[in-house]
């Protein structure tokens, strides 16, 4: 009876282990297409979108508006310099001696020294003298006969663009792309022509009285070295003892007192 039961279960057995072989062959088959499938998808993970808290820089997008908070938020980046600081030098000139009562032109020919900006563009000659006579409180008269002989009047337009200079350096810029030119006389500046200003010289006398080079009250030496030094024809030197008379344009007056001041300082 024992023999029949296991001859009769056998069959079972031969058909339960085919069933598992099949089993483990389809689980065989099913593990690689997994596999290969993972490995198809891991490419498109890589080109997927960054994280939130990373940057992606593009030097050609467009960027956000400046703010006037941007465009202050640094200091400006100064210019380079060439050559070094300059050396310091002396530029102050001579005074001039003013009669009683007559300091006014001494104070506008100090004021010539004062520096501003000189910014016009396209502005009437008037205007221009008018805002000029405001900055540096000083007072223009500008000569229309003279200008018309030279195609100039007051509405004449004038450009310029220089800012920290002189008065007098603004002044000669300006005028001479009119063929005007400006000299002191009395209690304001005269704008006027070359022509003018020669037939009609300003006089100054200037007082060598506490000089380095003035020996025994005798200017003649440094008068001679100043008007050796000036290589100016339109110029007229005159010593008189401790004092010097000086005849010429406002150009002629800065050089020499410059010269005096210069001579000065080097003793």
């Amino acid at each position: 009876m024992c023999l029949n039961v296991a001859c009769r279960s056998r069959p079972m057995l031969l058909a339960v282990a085919g069933l598992l072989m099949c089993s483990l062959s389809a689980e065989a088959q099913r593990r690689p297409a997994r596999a290969t499938r993972t490995a198809e998808e891991e490419p498109a993970a890589a080109v997927a979108e960054p994280p939130a808290n990373t940057l992606e820089i593009n030097p050609f997008a467009p960027g956000p508006p400046a703010t006037e908070a941007d465009v202050f938020a640094e200091e400006p980046t100064p210019l380079p310099t060439f050559g070094g600081e300059r050396e310091s030098r002396v530029t102050a000139c001579w005074p001039m001696v003013a009669l009683p009562g007559h300091d006014e032109e001494r104070r506008i020919v100090a004021a010539l020294d004062k520096s501003g900006d000189f910014v016009f563009y396209e502005v009437p000659l008037e205007e221009a003298l008018i805002y000029l006579q405001e900055l540096f409180d000083v007072r223009f008269l500008l000569d229309t006969k003279a200008a018309e002989q030279v195609g100039v009047n007051r509405m004449t337009e004038v450009t310029l663009e220089r800012k920290n200079l002189s008065l007098r350096t603004g002044l000669t810029h300006l005028l001479e792309s009119l063929e005007l030119t400006f000299i002191v006389r009395e209690d304001a500046i005269h704008v006027t022509t070359q022509t003018a200003v020669t037939a009609r010289p300003a006089r100054r006398v200037y007082d060598l009285s506490g000089h380095q080079m003035l020996v025994d009250n005798n200017s003649e030496p440094l008068v001679s070295a100043v008007n050796e030094a000036l290589l100016i024809e339109d110029v007229l030197l005159v010593p008189l003892q401790d004092q010097l008379i000086v005849v010429g344009d406002e150009q002629v007056h800065y050089e020499v007192a410059r010269l005096l001041a210069l001579l000065n300082a080097r003793q």
